[in-house]
C-alpha cells in the first residue's frame, strides 16, 4: 500500500472502502440483477500516514529518523521488528488491525462527540528482534484515528503504546470532552524478557518490589480526552490539529480499580452466573501517572506497567483498591476483549473476556462530573460499577441439543472440533 505520493509504503493490515448506491441496495434482496450495478466505488482509506512525532511516514532508508513507523522501530528510529535482517525495502507494517470501525461526528447529539468523522483503528500485536529490542529497545504499538475525508491515518499517542484489541467510543454527556473504552493485551510483541530486563533495570515499583512482564496485567480501560487542547492541557484556539480538535491529544486513560479484598477478575468470573447475588463491583475508574507528552519513548516508560501500582482515587495513590485485573499485579491472565457502548447513549459499555466472560461498565455520574471541572481539565477518578452479564461457564453444560447437532463422528457438536474435543 503506497502512502504519501509514494514516499514509502505499508503491508500487513490495510483498511478498504467500497461505495455502494443506497436506492440500488435497498431493493437488491427484492429483484435478479447482479450487485455490480450499485458499486460506486472502492479502494484504501489510507492514502497519507503520520506517526507518533507528528511527520508524515518517509522512506525506511530515510536519513531523518523521525519520519518512521515507530510499531517498527525505537524511539530512536531504529528499526527492529522481526524481519529486520531479511526485509532492507521501503516498507513498513501495520501489525493487525484487529478492530477497524466508523465512530460518526457527534454520534450522541449536537456537539457531543466526536468533531469529525473518524474511522478509528488499532494496531494489537506484533513480533519483534527480540536481541535487537533488548539492545536497543521499542515504542510498541499505538491506535491510529483515520480523517476519512482526507484518507489520512494519524497515529494516536494518548491512549499509551500497549497494543490494542479495539477502542470504541462511550457517550460521556458533554460537548467538552470525549470518552472511549479500551480493550488489548497490553504488550504482546514478542519478545517479553528483554523488554522486562529493560524496564527491571529502570528500577522497582513504588513498594520496592520488582515489575512482572505488562502483557495482560491490566483493567478495563476507558480514556477520556479534551477537545481542542493541546497535550500539555493548553488551549489550541484557532490553530488545532486534526487529533487535537477531536481529543485525541489531551486526555488520560484510567483502569477500572476495585475494593483491595476483590477477587481478580478471572477467578471472580469462574463459574459465577448472574443470579441476584454478588453480581457487581463497585469502584472507580481511575488514573495512573502517566500521561501522554507528545514525545515519543521507549515502551519502559508507558503507561502499560502502570496497572501494577495502587490507582489514584480521589486524587492520592489509594492503599483502599487496586486495578481489577485478570490475576493480579504479578501475572497475565485472560485478555480484554471486545468492547461495545450502550448504543442508547448510557455512560456505560459491555467489556468481554478471552475467557469467554462479559460484563457492563457503568460510569453513570461522569456528566456531571466533566461539567463540574475547570476548562481543559481531567478528573484523577470517577465512580463506577461492573455488573456481570455471562461468568465463565462450561458452555456445553448449558447447550441442549435435544438429539439434534450431531458430527460426522457421531458425537454431539457441543464444542468446536479441529481435530480434537475442546472444553
Amino acid at each position: 500500500m503506497s502512502v504519501n505520493g509514494g514516499a514509502t509504503f505499508f503491508t500487513g493490515s490495510h483498511i478498504a472502502y467500497v461505495d455502494y448506491d443506497r436506492t440500488k441496495m435497498s431493493t437488491f434482496m427484492s429483484h435478479k440483477e447482479s450487485a455490480e450495478g450499485m458499486v460506486k466505488g472502492a479502494g484504501e482509506l489510507i492514502e497519507k500516514a503520520y506517526n507518533l512525532a507528528g511527520k508524515a511516514v518517509g522512506a525506511r532508508n530515510a536519513a531523518d529518523k523521525t519520519t518512521v513507523h515507530y510499531g517498527d522501530t525505537n524511539a530512536a528510529g531504529d528499526y527492529v521488528s522481526n524481519d529486520a535482517d531479511v526485509n532492507t525495502g521501503n516498507l513498513w507494517t501495520y501489525h493487525s488491525f484487529c478492530s477497524a470501525h466508523l465512530e460518526e461526528k457527534e454520534q450522541w447529539g449536537a456537539g457531543n462527540g466526536m468533531v469529525d468523522d473518524v474511522f478509528l483503528t488499532v494496531e494489537e500485536w506484533t513480533s519483534v528482534n527480540a536481541s535487537i529490542v533488548e539492545a536497543q529497545g521499542y515504542v510498541g504499538l499505538s491506535a491510529h484515528a483515520v480523517d476519512i475525508a482526507t484518507k489520512t491515518a494519524y497515529a494516536v499517542g494518548a491512549f499509551g503504546m500497549g497494543g490494542y484489541e479495539k477502542i470504541v467510543e462511550v457517550n460521556c454527556g458533554t460537548t467538552t470532552h470525549v470518552c472511549y473504552a479500551v480493550s488489548g493485551y497490553n504488550g504482546a510483541f514478542g519478545a517479553n524478557d528483554p523488554l522486562l530486563a529493560r524496564k527491571q533495570a529502570t528500577g522497582k515499583r513504588v513498594d520496592n518490589t520488582d515489575w512482572a512482564y505488562a502483557q495482560n496485567i491490566v483493567p478495563s480501560r476507558v480514556y477520556i480526552g479534551v477537545k481542542g487542547y493541546k497535550h500539555d492541557g493548553t488551549a489550541c484556539g484557532t490553530s488545532c490539529t486534526w487529533l487535537q480538535r477531536n481529543g485525541f491529544e489531551h486526555g488520560r486513560v484510567y483502569g477500572f480499580a476495585a475494593p483491595v479484598a476483590t477477587t481478580d477478575r478471572d477467578a471472580w468470573h469462574k463459574g459465577n452466573f448472574r443470579n441476584g447475588t454478588a453480581d457487581t463491583v463497585v469502584g472507580a475508574f481511575a488514573a495512573t501517572a502517566w500521561k501522554w507528552d507528545g514525545v515519543v519513548k521507549d515502551f519502559t516508560s508507558d503507561q502499560a506497567w502502570e496497572f501494577q501500582e495502587p490507582p489514584n482515587v480521589d486524587g492520592a495513590a489509594s492503599a483502599t483498591h487496586k486495578f481489577w485485573t485478570a490475576a493480579g499485579r504479578d501475572k497475565g491472565g485472560s485478555k480484554t476483549e471486545h468492547c461495545s457502548p450502550d448504543p442508547r447513549g448510557g455512560n456505560r459499555y459491555v467489556h468481554g473476556s478471552t475467557a469467554g466472560y462479559i460484563g457492563m461498565y457503568d460510569f453513570t455520574g461522569i456528566t456531571a462530573t466533566l461539567g463540574a471541572l475547570a476548562a481543559g481539565a481531567l478528573p484523577p477518578s470517577f465512580p463506577a460499577t461492573y455488573e456481570i452479564v455471562e461468568g465463565e461457564s462450561i458452555i456445553s453444560d448449558r447447550i441442549l441439543l435435544r438429539g439434534k447437532g450431531l458430527r460426522a463422528d457421531g458425537k454431539l457438536q457441543t464444542h468446536m472440533m479441529d481435530g480434537s474435543d475442546k472444553a
